[in-house]
């Protein structure tokens, strides 16, 4: 069950992280 939740906590960290850099390129083009 840990194992479980500590899987759970990584792939939401990285589908923020994908979120961010999502949001970082958006950034950048406007500002281009």
């Amino acid at each position: 069950m840990a194992f479980f939740a500590t899987d759970a906590v990584r792939y939401d960290s990285d589908i923020v992280k994908q979120k961010y850099v999502f949001f970082f390129i958006s950034f950048a083009k406007v500002q281009l």
